[in-house]
């Protein structure tokens, strides 16, 4: 498969992930860019994914690679079907396959604003990313995944969704996306 997987190195330690492939959408910074590191240090090749290319997701590749890992930067709007096919494409083409995703993309809403008062096109930007946006990648993967002996999928919630709190509704669509894990288990 492609270019090898990192096998170690300075400050890397082989393990769980060691020869996989792992895409992580939202890996610029926060929580993403510590999964994406996490996978590295796992053994795992990393294809770290955001809006745009460079800027945070430059850090984060740059992060892996200091300590001996290997990761490529792939910018991808997950609104959009052909970025998101795009970003799989790049990542089977580069590393030969992929074994795991996980999605943390999220779309914050209008933190400041109450949900009665956020504009329709604020809730679908939302909606787009922080769910549909998760399914768009998860579709796009799903058949590299499936010729992986370990395809797997990880989609990242909050629990604010269970407990909302004032100025945080954008959070409540997050846990839309783990939700949608119980169907697209079924397909694995």
């Amino acid at each position: 498969r492609g270019e090898p997987a990192p096998r170690g190195g300075a400050g890397m330690t082989a393990g769980l992930l060691e020869g996989r492939v792992v895409l992580v959408a939202g890996a610029g910074a926060g929580l993403g860019r510590q999964v994406a590191c996490a996978a590295a240090r796992a053994g795992a090749a990393v294809v770290v994914s955001g809006r745009t290319a460079g800027g945070a997701n430059a850090e984060t590749v740059a992060t892996i690679e200091d300590a001996g890992g290997r990761a490529v930067d792939v910018a991808a709007d997950v609104t959009s079907a052909d970025d998101v096919q795009r970003l799989v494409d790049a990542a089977v083409e580069r590393y030969g396959g992929l074994d795991g995703l996980v999605y943390g993309a999220f779309h914050p809403g209008g933190m400041s604003v109450p949900a009665v008062d956020a504009d329709l096109a604020t809730w679908q930007a939302c909606f787009d990313v922080n769910l549909f946006g998760a399914l768009r990648v998860v579709q796009a993967a799903a058949p590299a995944l499936r010729r992986s002996e370990a395809g797997s999928v990880v989609l990242v919630g909050s629990q604010t969704g269970r407990r909302v709190r004032p100025g945080r509704w954008a959070h409540t669509v997050a846990p839309g996306a783990p939700e949608i894990g119980n169907p697209v288990g079924v397909a694995f």
